[in-house]
C-alpha cells in the first residue's frame, strides 16, 4: 500500500486532478463525473468546505447529463451532509432528493444507508433527537426488506441518540466521542463545568486541567474496543453507500490507516452473516466493495497516472504528424495511441474507451492516407483495415479501403467494401466516384493498372 496515498491527502488530490485531466481531455463525463465526486469527498473529509461543493456541485451536473441516476442520488446524498451546518432546510431537502431517485431505482441499501449516514452526522453535531427520527426510518427500511444484519448496528446508533437526547441538557457537546460511547454523569458535568462545548474548547479544556485530562483519557482506554466497535459500525454504514470506483477510492483514502485490517475483518464477517442468513444480495455488494479495496490496496490506482501519460505522448506525436504529414511520425502516433490500448490499462476506471478508440481510428486513417500520397499502396490498405477494425461502422475509413483495394487490382473485394460503405452512408458522393473507378478497371486488360482512387478524409 502506498503510505503517501493514505497519509498525504495532497497526493491524493494531486491524483485526482490528474485523473480529473484525463477525462475531460478524452471526453469521458462518466470518468469526469466520479472524480469529481471523489474529490469532493476528500474535500469534505479535509472540511474545506466550499471546494467540495463546487465539485459536487459539477459531479452532479455530469450525472444528469449522462443519465446516470446512481451517481446522481450519491451526490445529492453528500452535498445534504456538508451543508447540515450552513443550511438545514437545504440540506433536508437534497436528502429528499436523494431518497427519489433511491426509490425510483430500488436502490434499498442506499436508501437505509443515506439515513444512517445522516442519523450519524446529526449525532455527532449533538442532535439526539433528529437524528433519532432518521436512525428508526432507517431501522424500519433495513427491517421490511430483510437486512437483518445491519439491525444490530442500527440498534446501537438508536441507543445512543435516545441517551443523548435524555442527558442532552447536562452533557457538553463531545466530538472526540464515537456514537456509542456516553461520558459518565460526573466527568461530563466536570467538562460542562470546564466550557467543553465543542472539539476545541475540550481540548483547552484539558490543558487547563491536568486531572481532568487523565481521568478523561482513562475513560477513553477504559471503553477501547467499544469505541472500536462503534467505529467499525460507522465506517459499516458509510462503506455500503460507496456507489462506484472512485466513490470507493475515496472512502479508502479516509479509512484510518491503524482501522483497516479490523475493518476488512468485520466486512468479512459480514459477508459470512449475510450469507447463512441467506441474503445474499447484501453479501455480493459487501464482496464487491471488499474486492475493490484490495484493488486499491494493490496500486493500481497508478494506472491511472500511467495513462495519463501515455495519452499525452500520443497526444504530442499526433500533433507532430498532423503539422507535417510525414509518414514515420504518423506511424509513431498510431504507435502510441494503439500503447493506450494495452491491457494492464484495460480495468481503468471511468475512461471513455469508445472516444479513444475513435480517436486511434481516425490516426491510422490518417497513415493510410499518408501512405497513399507516398504510393505504398500496402501500407495504406493495412493502415485503413487498422481504422475498420477500430470503428467498423465508420463509412470514411471502408471508402479509404475500397479506393486502395481498387489500385491493388483485388476488384471483388473493392465492390463489397463499397457496398458496405453504401449501407453505412447511403448519400456520401464519393461512392459514386469509387463505383467509376471500379467500372473502368474492370474494363481494363489485366496488363493495365488499374487508375484506382486516392485516399480521402470524406
Amino acid at each position: 500500500m502506498s503510505s503517501s496515498f493514505r497519509n498525504d491527502r495532497d497526493a491524493a488530490l494531486t491524483s485526482y486532478t490528474q485523473a480529473l485531466a484525463l477525462y475531460r481531455e478524452i471526453g469521458a463525463n462518466l470518468g469526469e463525473a466520479n472524480v469529481l465526486q471523489a474529490i469532493g469527498d476528500v474535500q469534505q473529509f479535509r472540511d474545506d468546505r466550499d471546494a467540495a461543493l463546487t465539485s459536487y456541485t459539477q459531479a452532479l451536473a455530469l450525472y444528469r447529463e449522462i443519465g446516470d441516476r446512481l451517481g446522481e442520488a450519491n451526490v445529492l446524498a453528500a452535498q445534504s451532509r456538508l451543508l447540515l451546518d450552513s443550511n438545514v432546510q437545504a440540506s433536508e431537502q437534497l436528502l429528499d432528493q436523494a431518497f427519489h431517485i433511491r426509490r425510483e431505482i430500488d436502490d434499498v441499501y442506499g436508501e437505509g444507508a443515506d439515513l444512517g449516514n445522516y442519523g450519524i452526522a446529526l449525532l455527532q453535531r449533538g442532535k439526539h433527537a433528529e437524528a433519532l427520527g432518521y436512525l428508526e426510518r432507517a431501522r424500519e427500511l433495513f427491517r421490511a426488506r430483510g437486512i437483518h444484519e445491519l439491525l444490530a448496528q442500527i440498534d446501537q446508533l438508536i441507543a445512543q441518540a435516545r441517551q443523548g437526547h435524555a442527558s442532552a441538557s447536562t452533557r457538553p457537546a463531545d466530538t472526540t466521542e464515537p456514537a456509542s460511547v456516553t461520558l459518565p454523569d460526573g466527568l461530563a458535568a466536570r467538562l460542562v463545568a470546564a466550557g467543553a462545548t465543542d472539539e476545541a474548547s475540550l481540548r483547552r479544556a484539558l490543558d487547563a486541567d491536568a486531572q481532568l485530562r487523565e481521568e478523561f483519557e482513562a475513560f477513553l482506554a477504559a471503553h477501547h474496543e467499544q469505541r472500536a466497535q462503534a467505529s467499525l459500525n460507522k465506517l459499516l454504514q458509510a462503506f455500503i453507500a460507496v456507489g462506484n470506483q472512485d466513490a470507493l477510492a475515496g472512502f479508502w483514502q479516509s479509512l484510518p490507516p491503524e482501522l483497516e485490517g479490523s475493518f476488512t475483518a468485520f466486512v468479512e464477517t459480514q459477508i459470512r452473516q449475510a450469507e447463512q442468513s441467506g441474503n445474499r444480495d447484501l453479501a455480493e455488494g459487501l464482496r464487491q466493495r471488499l474486492d475493490g479495496l484490495d484493488w486499491l490496496r494493490s496500486g493500481q490506482m497508478s494506472r491511472v497516472a500511467e495513462l495519463q501519460r501515455a495519452f499525452e505522448r500520443y497526444q504530442q506525436a499526433y500533433q507532430a504528424a498532423e503539422q507535417s504529414n510525414d509518414v514515420q511520425l504518423w506511424q509513431a502516433a498510431a504507435e502510441a495511441g494503439a500503447a493506450l490500448l494495452a491491457p494492464e490499462f484495460a480495468a481503468t476506471p471511468g475512461v471513455g474507451w469508445d472516444d479513444l478508440r475513435a480517436y486511434l481510428a481516425d490516426t491510422y486513417n490518417r497513415l493510410g492516407n499518408a501512405h497513399g500520397d507516398a504510393n505504398d499502396k500496402a501500407a495504406a490498405l493495412a493502415a485503413f483495415e487498422q481504422a475498420i477494425a477500430l470503428q467498423p461502422d465508420v463509412a470514411m475509413w471502408r471508402r479509404n479501403r475500397a479506393g486502395t483495394l481498387i489500385d491493388l487490382g483485388e476488384l471483388n473485394m473493392a465492390e463489397a467494401e463499397i457496398a458496405a460503405a453504401r449501407t453505412l452512408e447511403p448519400e456520401a458522393p464519393r461512392l459514386d466516384e469509387l463505383d467509376a473507378a471500379l467500372t473502368q478497371a474492370r474494363a481494363m486488360p489485366a496488363s493495365t493498372e488499374p487508375p484506382g482512387s486516392a485516399p480521402a478524409t470524406s
